[in-house]
């Protein structure tokens, strides 16, 4: 936290943002809590120059047993976060409640499409430590929102302790409200940043681990860790045949592999391998639709944009055009 309250100059930023009532803003120029990181220029310069990284998909989402065209858009940023309330931190840096602040890599993962007539809008978010030490592996709070005509649906897990405490919101009678909490386990949900961050801490081989909250939430499955096995390599079509729609772009990738043991669900993930592991391609292979109509369905995705900007600024008509340049096309 030392690191954070020296960098006077990303304060300024951050003041004068904060004064605009620009709330959406990263952590400018500050430095992480990890010493290693904190001497990696090249880390620095990526993750702490005033922008974020934003990533458009070509969506194909499995959803009542077809598949429905869409797009997915990946945001990600470093922002100071509140360890105690576990919100974005906004006030100063140099204020009493600056010491209970820690930087924090924030993912969030949108997907539109259109089942027939009306549209699905969902959204993941995760709050990663961004300080290099085993707590790493593990989100501090991942929330997930799912909207459509139906109704919305919306989870939040805070982690406190050795357990994530779970709230659970649902137009559906059996789900309902719901409060509780599980044991602290590995989140499917949090790899992915541990993927942008430090792809040589990933786990492998056989864990237990808390499916992707959006996945149980459009299957409607309990919130519980489950056995998966888990697998790093690098992506060779030689090799592997089944990694052929994974290839985008001329990067050496690798692929991280995620299959559960007792419910029907692989993922896998495509990142390039070198810094700063772009995340080009996924696919998650499962059931889809209920009764008759359940299939097993592969939900794909494949990175088509991606730019770098200070997006939470851009809000104006004048900056609309950005979003060509982005490739975003849902209404």
């Amino acid at each position: 936290m030392q690191a954070l309250q020296k960098k006077l100059p990303g304060l300024l930023i951050l003041a004068g943002l904060i004064a605009a009532g620009v709330v959406c803003q990263p952590a400018n120029g500050h430095a992480p809590d990890s010493e290693r990181l904190s001497k990696d220029a090249e880390f620095r310069e990526y993750w702490y120059n005033g922008t974020a990284e934003l990533n458009r998909y070509q969506l194909e989402q499995a959803r009542y047993g077809e598949l429905h065209a869409g797009e997915a858009v990946l945001i990600f940023v470093t922002e100071a976060f509140l360890k105690s309330k576990q919100v974005k931190y906004e006030g100063p840096y140099d204020g009493p409640g600056a010491s209970n602040a820690l930087d924090i890599f924030k993912i969030n993962a949108t997907r539109k499409f259109f089942t027939g007539i009306y549209p699905y809008s969902t959204m993941t978010s995760t709050f990663t430590p961004v300080d290099d030490g085993p707590a790493r592996r593990k989100a501090l709070k991942i929330t997930t929102s799912v909207q459509e005509w139906c109704g919305h649906v919306y989870a939040q897990l805070n982690l406190r302790g050795d357990e994530y405490r779970v709230r659970s919101h649902s137009y559906f009678e059996r789900e309902a409200d719901q409060n509780f909490a599980i044991k602290d386990s590995i989140t499917e949900d949090g790899l992915w940043a541990l993927i942008r961050l430090n792809p040589e801490a990933l786990p492998r081989g056989r864990v237990e681990l808390l499916p992707g909250t959006q996945f149980l939430r459009l299957r409607h499955l309990p919130t519980r860790s489950e056995s998966a096995t888990i697998e790093l390599r690098d992506l060779d079509v030689s090799k592997n045949a089944a990694d052929a729609s994974l290839r985008v772009g001329a990067a050496a990738l690798q692929v991280y592999e995620i299959q559960y043991a007792n419910i029907p669900r692989t993922l896998r993930i495509a990142f390039e391998k070198d810094f700063p592991h772009g995340i080009v391609a996924w696919e998650e292979v499962g059931e889809s639709g209920w009764g008759p109509s359940k299939k097993t369905l592969t939900t794909r995705a494949r990175r088509t944009n991606i730019m770098r900007t200070d997006y939470w600024a851009r809000h104006l008509n004048r900056d609309a055009p950005l979003r060509a340049k982005l490739g975003v096309t849902s209404k």
